[in-house]
């Protein structure tokens, strides 16, 4: 007899986009059945931070992390570091900071792709989140 397989952590999901919303139940049954027990959503816009956490209401095995991605970085406001670090403090679920990071890739906004990873940075290491 083969051993149950170890439970899966899908770190990176994006479940919350539009594209699943007419069958997400379908979505999560799927993840069951291949055994993934925890899920977490990251956030690529603060327009997203309301439809995850009402995902993270349906289904209790999505937690979230909750930042801005470097390529809408031109969405940053004064605002943006205020309300992600209160929505991090707010709900238990936001394991984590991000999706951040730097993308020069697609986008050359090298100063404000700097500025807004250095504020994720901070509010992680104020919050001890990775």
């Amino acid at each position: 007899m083969q051993p149950a397989p170890p439970p899966l952590v899908d770190t990176h999901v994006h479940i919350a986009f539009d594209r699943f919303r007419e069958d997400l139940e379908a979505v999560a049954l799927r993840w069951r059945q291949a055994g993934v027990v925890r899920l977490v959503h990251s956030c690529v816009e603060p327009a997203e931070f309301e439809a995850m956490r009402a995902v993270a209401d349906r289904f209790p095995e999505v937690s979230f992390a909750i930042g801005l991605h470097p390529l809408d970085v031109a969405q940053w406001t004064a605002d943006s570091a205020g309300q992600i670090r209160q929505l991090a403090q707010e709900d238990r679920r936001i394991v984590a900071i991000g999706e951040t990071g730097l993308d020069f890739f697609k986008s050359d906004s090298v100063e404000q792709q700097h500025q807004a990873l250095q504020a994720q940075l901070a509010i992680a290491a104020d919050l001890h989140l990775p």
